[in-house]
């Protein structure tokens, strides 16, 4: 699994191979081919394509025949000459020169932009771009809102980010999973049942439900800071809440619920659609087995309370995964800076099938 950045213009035109492309990288392409052709090479070398730095010497530069010229043992002048009459019978080039030392100036055809941005103005479902030839399954976690809480800028710019980055994948034919991480899990829910059970009002949940809860969690959690008894009884309900009591089981399922109500009204009004809700909760079972699995596998190893995965670079290119089983369990990517992939992120990637080392983790602010 890997995900794939989308940057920059890109031209949809007929002539290319795969997915729509960089001008440039197409260019690079058929410069490539022509430089085989012409000096009958035993494979392709890169034509160099750079933009030229003033117009009148044309659109485009292609600097193959210096980089072979040592290659070859022949001046690159001498080399660029047959590159040139190569380069000249292809539809997309109008004039090809053999400049200075070496140089292959280029000129597009005028007619091969008009043909290339008419097709793609008449393909109406894909205006020119082609799909990929290599679709591969994309998981894009993205939103990720909080249980109980109102989501704020962060969450609408993940959104909005998220939604286009799979939407641009889908519509280049890639099978897109779009994941939503709640934050469903975790210390604020002892603190939500204690404090439903002393302040909270049905009516007011059910009529708006997160206003109701961050008016409870606040006055719970300013409770907690000064009486250390009741903040205890908020941990004890978190510790049975974790180890299956229905009693609590029934009031935090509410709370999610009643808040995946207003989210909901959020996302159609942005448009914005899920394949899973897969919060913390979802793995809090799942985990610890994947843990087992890689200290089974020797993948793991224990150090000081924790379980590393890899220090040999192989895994997500990076220094280590810390795996910690707790009350809630995450995952943790050390890369450069500390970037982090949530606990659903890995058991969901290996639930579909996916191994570590299929994996690429791409994070996005």
């Amino acid at each position: 699994m890997r995900s794939i950045g989308f940057t920059g213009w890109r031209w949809g035109c007929l002539a290319c191979k795969g997915p729509a492309m960089l001008l440039e990288r197409y260019l690079e392409t058929i410069g490539s081919e022509a430089i085989q052709r012409a000096l009958n090479l035993d494979g392709p070398r890169p034509a160099l394509v750079r933009p030229t730095t003033d117009p009148k010497f044309g659109d485009f530069q292609i600097n193959g025949a210096m980089k072979l010229a040592k290659e070859l043992g022949r001046p690159p002048r001498e080399l660029a000459q047959p590159i040139a009459e190569a380069l000249r019978g292809i539809d997309a080039i109008e004039k090809a020169e053999v400049a200075g030392p070496g140089f292959v100036n280029i000129h597009l055809s005028n007619a091969w932009i008009a043909k290339t941005l008419t097709e793609a103005l008449h393909d109406l479902d894909r205006d020119g771009v082609p799909p990929v030839e290599d679709p591969e399954k994309v998981i894009v976690d993205f939103s990720s809102p909080n249980i109980a809480k109102q989501m704020h800028v962060g969450h609408l710019r993940s959104t909005i980010i998220g939604d286009a980055i799979s939407r641009i994948l889908s519509f280049v034919g890639h099978d897109v999973v779009r994941d939503n991480h709640l934050g469903d899990w975790g210390t604020q829910f002892g603190l939500l049942i204690v404090g439903m059970r002393e302040w909270g009002e049905e009516a007011a949940l059910q009529s708006d439900p997160i206003t109701e809860l961050e008016r409870v969690y606040k006055l719970a959690s300013e409770r907690a800071g000064t009486d250390e008894a009741f903040a205890d009884q908020a941990r004890a309900e978190l510790a049975k809440l974790q180890s299956g009591d229905a009693d609590n089981r029934k009031l935090w399922e509410h709370f999610v619920e009643v808040s995946r109500t207003a989210l909901d009204a959020v996302y159609a009004e942005l448009d914005v659609s899920f394949d899973v809700w897969l919060g913390e909760s979802a793995y809090h079972d799942a985990l610890p087995g994947v843990v087992d699995d890689l200290l089974g596998k020797g993948i793991a190893r224990e150090d000081d309370g924790f379980r590393l995965v890899g220090a040999d670079g192989s895994l997500f290119h990076a220094r280590r995964v810390i795996l910690a089983t707790g009350g809630f369990a995450q995952a943790y990517l050390h890369a450069n800076n500390a970037a982090g992939i949530t606990g659903d992120g890995l058991a969901l990637a290996l639930e579909l099938g996916l191994t570590l080392r299929d994996m690429e983790f791409v994070q996005f602010y």
